[in-house]
């Protein structure tokens, strides 16, 4: 992290400028990316369930990573404290949200190979990344 105090403790203006706009960049970065995961899958939803009809998506961001929106919301997470100013207080509870997000993986993953079976198998093997490239 920049650091934005000087020894004495006090906020340096301009690198706090400096990390408030890398902030707001990966704010509206986590923004774009966000909707070109809801444009690929309509099927987004903040309770993990199969909808009728629904399908295995495995293009757009889902070629990447299997779980892309957690990728970008954790863009999100990290952006915004930068933005408000917190470059070090604000990442603990980023921090806790990632942890969260990555912690839910497990048992989507579980979730989706109990509904789409086979299908997801050989999407977790040819997708290997699950929420970062890498």
């Amino acid at each position: 992290f920049v650091s934005c105090y000087d020894d004495a403790g006090r906020v340096v203006a301009d690198e706090m400028r400096r990390v408030n706009i890398v902030g707001s960049i990966v704010l509206v970065l986590s923004f774009v990316l966000v909707s070109w995961v809801c444009r690929a899958n309509s099927y987004g939803s903040k309770v993990v369930y199969k909808q009728e009809g629904q399908h295995l998506i495995t293009t757009g961001p889902y070629r990447i990573v299997r779980h892309p929106m957690y990728s970008f919301f954790t863009l999100m997470f990290v952006g915004l404290p930068l933005m408000l100013g917190s470059p070090i207080w604000g990442m603990i509870p980023s921090v806790m949200v990632v942890l969260s997000l990555m912690w839910r993986t497990y048992h989507e993953e579980d979730f989706l190979v109990e509904e789409f079976g086979d299908k997801y198998r050989k999407y977790q093997h040819k997708v290997t990344w699950k929420m970062f490239p890498g």
